[in-house]
């Protein structure tokens, strides 16, 4: 069985009842992190998820709501014991400003009994980031104010395939990490240059041929999500949901 938890739906400014957009992929063999903004154990938490299994943490760019969180989680998994490797995955622009960040905290004084190993994704296209028999990962860089990747999950058994556009003005690379998508989890922070209108969402699912279209990064008021659906859906034809905060998806095998 494999889940997909929203662990945070917001744009940049949170609510009690929406943290930033963040999630967690959960495999028979791995869990993966999408982003790492606050802190983030309280969620693993309340979503049954443990720090020891966590494999893989996937930064799709380098701007507080996404990343603020990366010094004190490493610290957390240190203070509870962790012992096996965490990779951590970014374009290379994204790692090197993490390294910075952590050696602020002069992290590699740390005597913590695991290792974190870097991952450089670039190059143009649909880029493979993670292969394992029971996910497939590959990354694109979209359109947005830093260097930014989209998220295509490919699950060979199901044959389902989930995507996430990450903070990006619409562009083809989106189009093409959602091409046939069952599920693709859009931001719909409003239209400009870097981001992205619910109207604009529902009409890239569209021509992607997305079964279910999500709203993420999104106003945590519940009134303003109820008229982004709208909007959304009126784009798109399709079933629209704008997520929130627990919201999570199970599929076999």
């Amino acid at each position: 069985m494999s889940r997909w938890i929203v662990l945070g739906s917001a744009h940049s400014i949170a609510a009690p009842h929406a943290a930033n957009t963040h999630f967690a992929l959960v495999t028979t063999r791995r869990i993966v992190l999408v982003d790492c903004p606050g802190p983030v154990f309280p969620h693993l938490t309340r979503y049954h998820l443990s720090p020891h299994r966590i494999t893989d943490l996937v930064l799709t760019h380098f701007h507080p709501d996404h990343v603020s969180g990366l010094a004190l989680f490493l610290q957390n998994l240190w203070l509870v014991g962790r012992t096996r490797p965490l990779h951590l995955h970014g374009l290379p622009d994204v790692l090197d400003r993490a390294r910075r960040l952590l050696d602020l905290f002069r992290w590699h004084r740390w005597k913590r009994e695991y290792s974190v190993h870097f991952h450089a994704v670039e190059g143009p296209g649909l880029l493979p980031l993670l292969r394992e028999p029971d996910v497939h990962l590959y990354a694109a860089e979209v359109k947005h104010s830093v260097p930014t990747l989209g998220l295509r999950f490919a699950f060979p058994e199901s044959g389902r395939v989930l995507a996430y556009s990450a903070d990006t003005a619409p562009c083809p690379a989106v189009e093409d990490l959602a091409r046939g998508a069952d599920w693709l989890f859009h931001e719909a922070t409003g239209a400009g240059s870097i981001h992205t209108s619910a109207t604009q969402a529902g009409e890239l699912a569209r021509r992607a041929g997305v079964r279910h279209l999500f709203l993420v990064h999104t106003d945590p008021d519940p009134r303003a999500r109820h008229r982004l659906e709208e909007e959304a859906r009126w784009a798109f034809g399709g079933p629209v949901t704008a997520a929130w905060d627990g919201l999570t998806l199970v599929w076999e095998p």
